[in-house]
């Protein structure tokens, strides 16, 4: 288990670790996952909660990326396609397979075209995966009673995958728990430095505001699309991030009835969105901008909200379709790398560079393909500290049951205060968003529910945390930024209070 977060931070300054990874998402926690399971001591560090950033702020898609194949990315599409698979086999109580609608307009080319893809795309499964069908129109819109469907050639079924992304942390990160790594969230590391023949790092208690001191054999940066700037050595690779900001709607499913998802052109440029059923509401996304503000809180903006209802209303018969119809919203940063300095072109593979002095980082990738990421960092780890080499987690079950992960059977109601104090002891928890954004999903699936219900989860929170009142207060302060975050730009201001 990932155990109670005090316990854990108390924990950094037992003695030398093999090695402290620096990053509590996805990938940082596959790469606790895989060390853990070589043999090594491992601690991790994250400055906010596990899976805060990028890796609860997803499309919740475990899959191949048929985006990646049409744009000649065939590497990519294969190994994503590849651990698809795996993921789907090791987890399947967290990835679950999924069939995708998309339609085809256009023509007989553009029919022959994404047949052509398809088949690629299937074949590059090896199998493993169902085979794309054909569907007509009239097939169509019993799939998607919505859809527009009087201008089709036709449509095509294809099958992926899906996940809830903050829950696959959490599972990953609690089989880390279990083989004795350390996972302390809200622990910035705020230095590190060489001493001989380790590295000690300083790590600031971000909930408790002091400090403490961390020594390990080897450091990993996994800090996506934060700079990894603290760590000597870290900030004279090469590697230039290029933060793309993803923006997804939460919509109330009776809107879209759905038998399936579906991937669909926008009618506005050449890109496609996702419409996915997901919990019980309607998962829409996702945008793909350049971002150069604030890495820590990135926000949803009127022309985010306008462009994904815009592609909604271009597939829909009905095009009455508005922001009141939104219930939730989300805006993440994809990590994305650009090598090439002249260049503005920007890859979704990894990128691993490395130091002399035991530091490795790794950036890029997506979260299909965490595993593998963490398989190529641990086998460098893993050679520097004469551990195992041999791949060790192609075969290991992610099994949620070894911590509540799992929120109540309709996420868009309100935690109990069992769960609450159960996510408290076992996952970490120590903050309202914690709760209502990450462990439990509410914040995204039901905004104005989860602001009327912070109050309460704030209550629950300081019996088991020991808050006092002042506390308390500002805690609901934290949350309030947070939600605000999370939500359309006019909800920021209409006045929302926590009972």
């Amino acid at each position: 288990m990932i155990g109670a977060r005090d316990a854990n931070v108390g924990r950094l300054s037992d003695g030398v670790f093999d090695t402290l990874i620096v990053g509590g998402g996805i990938t940082g926690m596959g790469i606790a996952l895989d060390l853990a399971a070589r043999g090594a001591r491992v601690a991790l560090a994250e400055k906010a909660d596990f899976a805060s950033g990028t890796s609860s702020r997803s499309s919740k898609l475990v899959h191949g990326g048929l985006r990646y194949l049409a744009q000649y990315q065939f590497s990519v599409t294969r190994e994503s396609l590849e651990e698809r698979d795996r993921l789907a086999r090791l987890a399947p109580d967290l990835v679950a397979t999924l069939p995708f609608l998309i339609p085809c307009r256009g023509g007989p080319l553009a029919v022959a075209r994404l047949a052509a893809g398809l088949s690629l795309y299937d074949a590059m499964s090896h199998g493993s995966g169902r085979r794309f069908t054909h569907c007509s129109p009239s097939g169509a819109q019993r799939l998607a009673p919505w859809m527009r469907v009087d201008d089709l050639d036709t449509t095509f079924v294809y099958w992926d995958c899906q996940t809830d992304d903050a829950a696959l942390v959490l599972a990953v990160g609690a089989q880390a728990g279990s083989r004795g790594a350390v996972l302390a969230n809200y622990c910035a590391v705020v230095s590190v430095q060489p001493d001989g023949d380790r590295h000690v790092a300083v790590i600031r208690d971000g909930i408790r505001g002091h400090e403490t001191i961390a020594r390990a054999r080897s450091i990993v940066c996994a800090t996506g699309a934060w700079s990894p700037g603290s760590i000597r050595g870290a900030s004279e690779h090469s590697l230039t991030v290029r933060p793309s900001k993803g923006v997804h709607l939460f919509l109330k499913r009776d809107r879209f009835p759905l038998r399936c998802a579906c991937y669909l052109p926008t009618g506005i440029d050449n890109r496609l969105i996702f419409v996915v059923p997901w919990h019980d509401r309607v998962l829409v996304g996702t945008t793909d901008t350049d971002y150069g503000g604030a890495v820590d809180r990135p926000t949803v903006e009127p022309e985010d909200v306008d462009y994904l209802l815009a592609a909604l209303r271009h597939n829909r018969r009905d095009f009455g379709l508005s922001r009141d119809d939104v219930v939730g919203a989300q805006a993440g940063l994809r990590p994305l790398v650009r090598t090439d300095q002249a260049s503005t072109r920007a890859s979704r593979e990894e990128h691993v560079w490395s130091a002399d002095n035991r530091v490795i980082g790794i950036t890029g990738g997506k979260l299909t393909t965490y595993r593998r990421m963490a398989e190529r960092v641990g086998t460098t780890v893993a050679g520097w500290l004469g551990l195992p080499r041999a791949p060790v987690t192609r075969d290991l079950p992610i099994a949620p049951r070894t911590v509540n992960v799992e929120s109540s059977p309709s996420p868009s109601i309100a935690p109990s205060e069992a769960q609450i104090n159960r996510w408290i002891r076992e996952t970490g928890a120590c903050r309202v968003g914690d709760v209502l954004a990450r462990r439990s999903r509410l914040l995204l699936l039901d905004h104005r529910s989860a602001i009327r219900a912070s109050g309460a989860v704030a209550d629950v929170m300081a019996g088991e945390l020991d808050w006092s009142n002042e506390q308390r207060a500002r805690e609901l302060e934290v949350f309030a930024r947070e939600a605000d975050a999370h939500g359309l730009p006019e909800w920021r201001t209409d006045g929302y209070s926590a009972a």
